[in-house]
C-alpha cells in the first residue's frame, strides 16, 4: 500500500484464491490489515502463480506483470474500518490460446 506520508508499506498474505465466480457479494477475504488513519494512493497487488482449470486440464499460466496496481485513492478515518474489494475480469484477464494472465483490477471501496 503507498500513502502520501510514509510512502510503500508492506504486508505479506500467502493465501490460494480460486477467483472464478466470485462477485462482490462473495468476496473471499484475503486478509484484515490494520492501518494508520490516512490516505492511500494506491495498492500493489503481487501474484505469484495463477493455475487454470480448463476442460479438466490444470494449466499453469504466464503472468503479463507480477503485480497487479490499484490506483485508486481512500482514506482510513480514525477508529473505523474501511474495507476494498479487488475484483477481477477473468473474460478480460484470461487469454486461453496464449496462456497469459493479465490482471486488468477493479475495485470498490466503503
Amino acid at each position: 500500500m503507498h500513502s502520501n506520508t510514509s510512502g510503500w508499506q508492506n504486508y505479506t498474505i500467502d493465501k490460494t484464491v480460486n477467483i472464478y465466480g466470485l462477485t462482490t457479494s462473495n468476496a473471499s477475504l484475503l486478509t484484515n490489515i490494520s492501518l494508520h488513519a490516512g490516505k492511500y494512493t494506491m495498492i500493489r497487488l503481487y501474484i505469484s502463480k495463477v493455475n487454470v482449470i480448463f476442460s479438466g486440464t490444470n494449466e499453469t499460466f504466464s503472468m503479463s506483470a507480477q503485480f497487479a496496481f490499484i490506483n485508486h485513492p481512500f482514506t482510513v478515518s480514525p477508529h473505523s474500518t474501511t474495507t476494498v474489494i479487488i475484483e477481477f475480469d477473468l473474460h478480460s484477464d484470461l487469454n486461453l490460446q496464449s496462456k497469459i494472465f493479465t490482471p486488468y483490477v477493479g475495485y470498490t471501496t466503503n
